[in-house]
């Protein structure tokens, strides 16, 4: 099985919290629909609202990557600049 599954940890400023929620949201249904996607859940931290995670999983690496230059990430990327505390990206292979 080639699919990966991404992981990726993001922490906002607290001042922009609300602001980061918004556009996380904007990016679910674009990317379910992207070619190549199995699963892109967006989750946020119940006892930290600065914390947010998107758990995602592609048939393979290529999909991901051809997701990732996709106008509705690279959009992301510039409207929410400078918001990040942190910004963590793990990728995952499915071993059992």
């Amino acid at each position: 099985m080639n699919h990966i599954t991404i992981v990726s940890n993001i922490t906002v400023k607290d001042s922009y919290i609300e602001e980061m929620k918004r556009e996380l949201t904007k990016l679910v249904e674009p990317s379910q629909f992207d070619e190549g996607c199995k699963r892109y859940e967006l989750y946020q931290n119940s006892d930290n609202p600065s914390h947010f995670k998107i758990i995602e999983t592609w048939i393979n690496i290529e999909s991901w990557e051809e997701h990732m230059s996709h106008n509705h990430i690279t959009d992301f990327l510039i409207s929410t600049s400078g918001m990040f505390e942190k910004f963590h990206t793990n990728q995952l292979n499915l071993i059992a």
